[in-house]
């Protein structure tokens, strides 16, 4: 029987028919030696600093409970299993194209060193049973590339400790491992980069309430089982010197997937990926990066071939789903959308939902062909989507759906849009067709709702409908005219006049009463004219041939008042209110006091503030709109002396013209409080015109409208002609602007059936 080689086994290696080196500090031990033990306690004894196997049988390894030998096994057959629980290793730890047999359990060990190029590597090993790395601390770079893991592998608790030390380094990898059985990674925290590129999970993978505080790659991995990183933090702040931190581009997902409450704190990248089976972000949240607010996640050439839930979601940052193919059914309900969303140019061979979800910016949906159920209901958009081109096969139900955008919000994304579009390109598309673009996605939701007969909400929809159209007209009118050289080119030019009365009228109704469905701005727009109205009669002094009657029954106001004092003095009278009277006074004047102080408080609090946006806004926005009336008026005035020329010298000239002045002036000051874009001067008019409308009720009705007067009482009557062509005009004005309020109050009839 052969005996161990006796020089090794004064070292604690037991070993038969061995090639060695022993020098001072190193030993190594090459070509298909058989090692019955090694005890790392004997090797330090003696001074061994490094120990090298190569090509080797090795049964029993025995660790000391602190390490700092450098090991390398290389191409070695471990045949024992490895208890190496609750060590300390200080120096590098390699095995290189091992293969271990039996069980190897690293559970609460410690890896640490000083040296940065030193590390802890299992590089293409082979494990043919479980491996335990349970709580385990690595502050060392470690290396399982292209390893296989033929059973259970374990790192639950485990800590990936080793901080960047340059961009792009990765610190942990798992770069085409082959993991055939279950493998756990919960409740790990990886500050280290890490990288699972290549890699293939046969099997289930668990990498739930895990911390990835660093880069992590996941591209062109492969996922055969049930995969779950639910509740798990992608907490890598993206760099400006990095293109991605988080990647699962081109990967493959067999089974169900689970991102269940997971949070990405930077982009994450999911391009080209395919989910084969159910998939569940359902709780996610996409955050914004510190370092760019506009970068965007990337989903784009996704392929979903099964459900798919995005419920409940928070997106702080802008994500891409374009050019996806969804297969089955999409579940995005309840979703919170603070940035922008691209869904351009999927498909949707399924049903989709979007059921009350919160779109905060800007979402597209350009192109997209939807073959089976499209649900909006509840959505609400505060800005302006783009459904352009969007193919509806199946049903379309936008019902409850809320836009929550003005007529500036929508020019301004159209122009974003064009601005955006036309950036690096040539032949440059024009800005209406962009407007034309948007108005094809109001159109699609108008008639789907039409074609379910809920006219109401269809009015909604028909309405940014009109206003893409004047944005439209607008920028027809703006190109530039032909030069007339045959009737083509008059008809053009002509088409172009068109196209601007057009404009001048949908921009007046926009304004009077938002397209009839503003009820309360059309009335009052209503009260304004005919307070205006009054004022101009009052400003005039017209008389009146109107029989004047005395006013009756002027002593009950006096007798009302002498009732209410009455009153008070029986009130005074009770007991309680004497024998408490002062204290009474004091505690009302004290409550005063302090309502005083508050509303003092609310109003000066911000002082400073309010002053600014007065001053910077307010006080702007008045000045430049009064210069608008001058500029109207003055143009009139202008259009007045050239008409005079005209006027036959038998005429009276002064009257003619101040005829027309009136009925011109008259027109400019409503249309101008009408279409007045300062909030705060509009608000003030308005109230104003309330008092005078009121007061004037109750002084003479009849001067509502004294062409409809005179039919109630023949006494009114006025010959000055200024008054007929100033009422004539008043006239025009309240007829439409009461066909519009009675057909706001009915709002149904302006969606056509």
């Amino acid at each position: 029987m052969e005996e161990f080689d006796k020089k090794l086994e004064q070292y604690g290696i037991l070993t038969k028919n061995a090639q060695k080196s022993i020098e001072k500090d190193r030993v190594k031990i090459f070509n298909n030696a058989i090692i019955e033990t090694i005890n790392f306690k004997t090797l330090q004894e003696k001074g061994i600093k490094e120990l090298h196997i190569k090509k080797s049988e090795i049964y029993n390894i025995v660790f000391s409970k602190e390490n700092d030998i450098s090991v390398c096994f290389d191409e070695c057959l471990i045949l024992k299993q490895i208890n190496a629980e609750k060590l300390l290793f200080k120096n590098k730890f390699n095995f290189i194209k091992c293969i271990f047999h039996e069980k190897i359990d690293f559970s609460y060990s410690f890896f640490s060193t000083t040296c940065i190029e030193e590390n802890v590597s299992f590089k293409e090993c082979t494990f043919k049973f479980n491996v335990f790395f349970n709580e385990t601390r690595f502050e060392t770079h470690v290396n399982f590339e292209e390893s296989t893991f033929e059973k259970q592998v374990i790192f639950n608790n485990a800590s990936f400790l080793n901080q960047e030390t340059e961009i792009n380094y990765i610190e942990v990898s798992f770069l085409g491992a082959i993991f055939k059985d279950r493998a756990y990674f919960y409740n790990i925290t990886f500050k280290s980069m890490i990288d699972f590129s290549y890699a293939i999970f046969e099997n289930e993978v668990h990498f739930c309430n895990t911390y990835f505080e660093s880069v992590v790659h996941f591209s062109f991995t492969k996922f055969k089982g049930v995969c779950d990183f639910s509740n798990t933090k992608f907490l890598a702040t993206q760099k400006k010197e990095e293109r991605n931190r988080i990647c699962f581009d081109d990967t493959e997902f067999e089974d169900i997937v689970h991102f269940y409450s997971a949070k990405f704190e930077s982009k994450v990248l999911f391009c080209k990926s395919v989910f084969k089976s159910k998939v569940n972000f359902n709780g996610a949240e996409f955050s914004t990066s510190h370092y760019d607010d506009a970068e965007i996640n990337n989903f784009d050439n996704v392929t979903f071939e099964s459900d798919a839930w995005f419920n409940d979601i928070i997106f702080n940052s802008s994500v891409l789903f374009s050019k996806c193919e969804y297969k089955g059914n999409i579940y995005m309900r309840n979703i919170t959308s603070k940035q922008q969303l691209y869904f351009y140019e999927s498909l949707f061979l399924s049903n989709v939902y979007f059921n009350n979800s919160h779109f905060k910016d800007y979402v597209s949906f350009c192109e997209c062909e939807f073959e089976k159920t499209a649900c909006f209901y509840g959505v609400k958009f505060d800005k302006t989507p783009n459904f352009s081109q969007a193919i509806f096969k199946g049903n379309l139900n936008v019902v409850n759906t809320n836009l929550n955008f003005t007529f500036d919000d929508l020019q301004e994304r159209i122009k974003q849009e064009y601005e955006d579009f036309n950036k690096n390109i040539e032949n440059k598309k024009p800005l209406d067709k962009f407007a034309n673009d948007f108005r094809d996605s109001f159109r699609i939701f108008k008639s789907a709702l039409i074609k379910d007969n809920n006219l109401l909400d269809a009015s909604k929809f028909h309405k940014y409908e009109l206003y893409c159209k004047e944005i439209e007209l607008k920028q027809n009118w703006d190109k530039k005219g032909e030069n007339v050289k045959n009737t083509t080119d008059l008809e053009k030019n002509v088409s172009r006049i068109r196209d601007f009365m057009d404009f001048l009228l949908l921009g007046f109704y926009r304004k009077l009463c938002d397209h009839h469905t503003d009820f309360l701005k059309v009335f009052n727009n209503l009260i304004l004219l005919i307070s205006l109205y009054i004022l101009f009669i009052f400003v005039r002094s017209f008389e009146f041939d109107l029989e004047k009657k005395s006013i009756q029954n002027l002593n009950k106001t006096s007798d009302m008042f002498s009732y209410l004092t009455k009153v008070k003095e029986v009130i005074i009278n009770f007991s309680f209110m004497q024998q408490y009277y002062n204290h009474i006074l004091i505690s009302f004047v004290a409550v005063c006091f302090i309502c005083l102080i508050v509303i003092f408080y609310k109003i000066f609090k911000n002082i400073k503030l309010d002053f600014i946006i007065i001053k910077n806004i307010i006080f702007k926005d008045i000045i430049k709109s009064i210069l608008i009336l001058c500029v109207y008026l003055l143009f009139l005035l202008i259009i007045l002396i050239y008409i005079n020329i005209y006027i036959p010298k038998n005429q009276n000239n002064l009257n003619i013209l101040s005829n027309i002045g009136i009925f011109f002036t008259f027109c400019i000051f409503y249309l101008w409080m009408v279409c007045l874009n300062t909030l705060f001067l509009r608000y003030i008019f308005i109230c104003i015109s309330y008092i005078i409308v009121i007061i004037s009720m109750g002084a003479n009705i009849t001067i509502l409208n004294p062409f409809i007067g005179k039919l109630i009482n023949d006494k009114i009557f006025s010959n000055d002609p200024l008054f007929i062509y100033l009422t004539f005009a008043y006239t025009i004005l309240i007829f439409l602007v009461l066909f519009s309020l009675q057909k706001t109050a009915r709002k149904n009839s302006i969606v056509p059936s």
